[in-house]
């Protein structure tokens, strides 16, 4: 890690001894003949949740059992710890193994090597606002982007650039010495384009400072851009490899016990790194453990690597690796990979087999950010039922439910949770057979509506004629208006149509003030949910809806790209009954799923997210078919009537087949969903 949400003096050091797990011997195997054995050991940085597997071994008695004693030093930063290990004051280090690889290649015989790769993908991520326009490194270019000198993803960057192909000296790369919420809202403010970090510290440091930032920043990941970066590694000196190797093989038996109780057991790993530090931020160091287990620590990240045992590397990978490094850094020399890591000191293969290994990784892009409507799929992924069928999925908030389909394309995203009339226009655009595909549609009553004040004279689709409504450009009631008006049988050119609203919950306000447009665009639960907070009382809307003349219409649909959906089909049936199960499970508790939102999004405002929950469910699913079909399948004949209607009004180039739109063939049994939402 490159910093620390809270700082632990320099000169603290702290002794991970036998004599710390003395009333452990009575359930660990008896070496009480074994001599101590003392070592100084590096850290990374200052203590922090991250390090959990040290923490463990120590309050567990592992180090203990094996006869080991660890004087610890705090770091500097991730970066820092190879260099530092060259001076031969430490026999042990854990930091980056980039770092180890820059060393390396300039100090060969002083540099330590790596005996247990604890970081699988790499931490590092450069941080942008996640309403602005850049989402590829690409788009950095001419861009300020800053950070701490010896920040990882900053020395790192010139690989990720080499990968990418992108030129480093285009991007103007500044020094900055806040802390890690500090530059985030630098970001925000507009002053930088990014700052480079580590996800795990940002989400720590943001959780600590405001959790609300969350929301409002996107991270770049290199593990996406960069895939074959490795993170931080355990390092031993020369001289303890060359003079006392049992001893390293000692220390990795214990640290791989650790590594395993905190993978089984997170609450656990918590647990013992606030018995070793009891000032750190309770809530921080939780955000930031799981966004290590989640990104770092992940067997299935990146996408692409070849899947090893705890604490190895694949070698090919790090030859790759060390060859970005040595390109991108313009380092004198390459090492060779047994320079950088031996995995002789590891314990056997069996030990260190991951009990929550992953088969399958995606990126899933929702409608929207973090709220009540979405909140069954953060229940599904703390109930651990999309890990249980072999998944793991990275869910990033979107600017809409239309405007995010397109998207989702292969390379950016494998997932998306959107609008299924928006998807058609995208299929009917594409050649047969190329578009992405829907697999478990939620919402069976379309939600789109305008809403107007129910004092106006406006109740009938044709009062809007002449009228001005305002909505978000990207907004899927707006983008589908057309389909209303020839529906309701109006043109709906005689209709003022503003797609330059600012805030929803703002436009409302003023449109029942009187000093606005006469109607809003949006969905109606997210119509109520935003104008609340301005004290609109919900009576005092009237709400012109789609589904009143468009019965046909449905709204959000989960779908996945045609790469997914051709390469992955025996992960997609996991996958739709682990999201079919936490949308289940939201329907017998909808606060288990708003205390699911609370876990991922802090500073979210409960009550109202519970509403905005509660009307999704009553209003969103409650479709009569629902008793018969279920939420996730779709009635042929309704969607086929869809496409044609999508068709013939926006004039789309093709008629796709209602199997090209959607296959039901992933859905969980009739009698395993949900039904009784229909009214």
């Amino acid at each position: 890690m490159n910093s620390a949400t809270h700082l632990v003096s320099p000169n603290r050091r702290l002794c991970l001894s036998s004599a710390a797990a003395t009333s452990l011997f009575a359930v660990l195997p008896s070496r009480a003949q074994r001599p101590i054995k003392r070592l100084r050991m590096l850290l990374n940085t200052s203590y922090s949740s991250p390090q959990a597997w040290l923490w463990l071994a120590q309050t567990r008695g592992y180090l203990a059992a094996e006869g080991i004693e660890l004087q610890l030093t705090p770091g500097g930063g991730a970066y820092t710890a190879a260099p530092r290990m060259t001076s031969g004051d430490f026999d042990l280090g854990y930091g980056d193994i980039n770092s180890l690889i820059e060393v390396s290649a300039r100090s060969p015989d002083t540099a330590p090597r790596g005996v247990y790769m604890m970081f699988n993908a790499s931490p590092s991520c450069v941080l942008v606002a996640a309403d602005g326009p850049i989402q590829h490194p690409r788009q950095l270019l001419g861009q300020r982007i800053i950070g701490h000198d010896s920040d990882v993803a900053l020395r790192t960057f010139g690989a990720l650039c080499r990968h990418q192909g992108i030129d480093a000296s285009g991007v103007q790369i500044a020094s900055a010495w806040s802390g890690m919420a500090g530059m985030a809202e630098e970001v925000l403010a507009g002053r930088a384009a990014g700052v480079f970090g580590y996800v795990s510290t940002f989400t720590g440091a943001i959780v600590a400072s405001d959790p609300s930032l969350l929301r409002r920043v996107r991270f770049l990941r290199f593990a996406e851009f960069a895939p074959d970066l490795y993170g931080s590694v355990v390092m031993a000196s020369p001289r303890l490899l060359r003079d006392d190797p049992a001893v390293i093989a000692a220390v990795l038996r214990a640290i791989n016990r650790g590594v395993q109780d905190m993978l089984r057991d997170p609450e656990a790993g918590l647990a013992a790194t606030l018995q070793a530090a009891p000032g750190l931020h309770r809530e921080a160091e939780r955000a930031r453990l799981q966004a290590t287990l989640d990104l770092e620590m992940n067997a299935a990240l990146p996408n692409s690597a070849q899947q090893t045992h705890l604490g190895d590397v694949d070698a090919a990978r790090l030859s790759r690796s060390i060859a970005l490094m040595v390109q991108g850094s313009k380092l004198p020399r390459t090492p060779g990979a047994a320079e950088i890591f031996t995995a002789a000191l590891l314990p056997p293969a069996a030990a260190r087999a991951r009990a929550d290994v992953v088969r399958k990784s995606y990126r899933l892009l929702l409608n929207t950010g973090m709220s009540g409507h979405v909140a069954f799929f953060l229940l599904a992924q703390d109930r651990h039922y999309l890990r249980d069928a072999g998944i793991e999925v990275q869910l990033s908030g979107g600017p809409g439910a239309a405007a995010m389909v397109p998207m989702v394309r292969d390379g950016a995203f494998d997932i998306g949770y959107g609008d299924i009339s928006a998807l058609i226009e995208r299929i009917a655009r594409s050649a047969p057979n190329t578009g992405p595909v829907a697999i478990f549609t939620t919402f069976n009553v379309v939600p789109f509506t305008i809403a107007v004040d129910a004092r106006s004279p406006i109740r009938l689709p044709r009062d809007l004629l002449g009228k001005r409504i305002t909505g978000h450009g990207s907004d899927a009631a707006l983008l589908t208006f057309d389909m209303y008006a020839q529906a309701a049988g109006f043109d709906a050119k005689g209709v003022n149509v503003d797609g330059s609203m600012g805030g929803m919950g703002q436009a409302v306000s003023d449109m029942l003030a009187g000093r606005g447009a006469d109607g809003v665009f949006g969905f109606v639960n997210t119509l109520i949910a935003s104008a609340t907070p301005y004290g609109v009382d919900p009576a005092a809307l009237r709400f012109l809806n789609w589904s009143d003349v468009l019965p046909e219409m449905y709204g959000n649909t989960l779908f996945v790209t045609r790469e997914t959906y051709q390469r992955d089909r025996k992960a997609l049936p996991g996958l739709v009954r682990a999201v079919n199960q936490g949308l289940v499970d939201t329907v017998r508790s909808p606060q288990a799923a708003i205390d699911a939102l609370q876990r991922h999004a802090p500073g979210s405002d409960a009550a109202l997210n519970l509403r905005r929950l509660q009307g999704t469910l009553n209003m969103e699913m409650a479709h009569p078919e629902g008793r018969r079909i279920g939420i996730g399948d779709m009635d042929d004949q309704r969607l086929q009537a869809l496409i044609e209607r999508i068709v013939r009004v926006k004039r789309l180039p093709r008629a796709p087949s209602v199997s090209e739109v959607f296959d039901r063939s992933f859905l969980p049994p009739l009698e395993a969903r949900v039904r009784s939402l229909a009214r």
